[in-house]
């Protein structure tokens, strides 16, 4: 797939594109704003996955924080916080969190 152009690819490839992008850098964070907006449900799934096993490496750890409005992505995050009004909620576990 490398010698494709990139309009050839689908939404959520082009998103897995981005991310690798990102980690090019060698960083060890990465900010995703609505990484799954667009995107059919497998292609949702593939992207989540995607950052769950990137943020599981215990060789090269790496932290990610995404912005979404999809409840059911927190299903794959280890904390979450909610802004509103300009202020950021505690953190706490997705199976504990409450919108509020």
């Amino acid at each position: 797939m490398k010698k494709r152009p990139v309009y050839t690819l689908s939404g959520g490839q082009k998103q897995r594109l981005t991310i690798a992008c990102a980690l090019i850098s060698n960083r060890n964070f990465i900010l995703l704003d609505e990484p799954t907006a667009l995107l059919d449900q497998t292609s949702q799934l593939k992207v989540l996955q995607t950052i769950k096993n990137l943020t599981s490496d215990h060789k090269k750890p790496l932290s990610a924080l995404w912005i979404t409005h999809r409840y059911e992505e927190l299903t794959y995050a280890n904390a979450v916080a909610e802004l509103k009004n300009g202020f950021l909620s505690s953190w706490q576990e997705p199976s504990k969190f409450q919108y509020n």
